[in-house]
């Protein structure tokens, strides 16, 4: 499986190339990334918005079901209820992959692979 970024969308294929929902892929997450063309929020399963389209960008649920959003060039934290919690303070250098997040508490990669969690706020 791999993702693909079109424009803003982004997609996920199998090796084969076929497309895949992110709700098949992610069957145990309850909410879901959606796009209306501009802004991204989250929906259910059945297709009901959760948390409203105005985030600049988001990231999938985490296995401990948390996922950034971000607004103005800062990230943040929502529950997998769609509770914010923490609201976008962080600037996080993407450098290699997208932010995830712990709680309040967001990854950092400090090299040989190592890496910590920090609720640091960078200006």
């Amino acid at each position: 499986m791999y993702k693909h970024h079109l424009g803003e969308q982004i997609k996920y294929f199998d090796y084969d190339g076929n497309e895949l929902l992110a709700r098949n892929l992610f069957i145990n997450n309850k909410l879901y990334t959606s796009y209306n063309g501009e802004k991204w929020g989250f929906i259910d399963k059945n297709d009901n918005t959760v948390v409203e389209c105005k985030y600049d960008r988001v990231t999938e649920f985490n296995e401990y079901g948390f996922a950034g959003i971000c607004e103005n060039n800062k990230w943040g934290v929502i529950d997998e209820n769609g509770n914010i919690v923490q609201e976008p303070i962080y600037k996080i250098d993407e450098t290699n992959s997208e932010p995830e997040f712990l709680g309040k508490y967001y990854k950092v990669y400090y090299g040989y692979g190592e890496s910590y969690y920090t609720n640091n706020i960078e200006e």
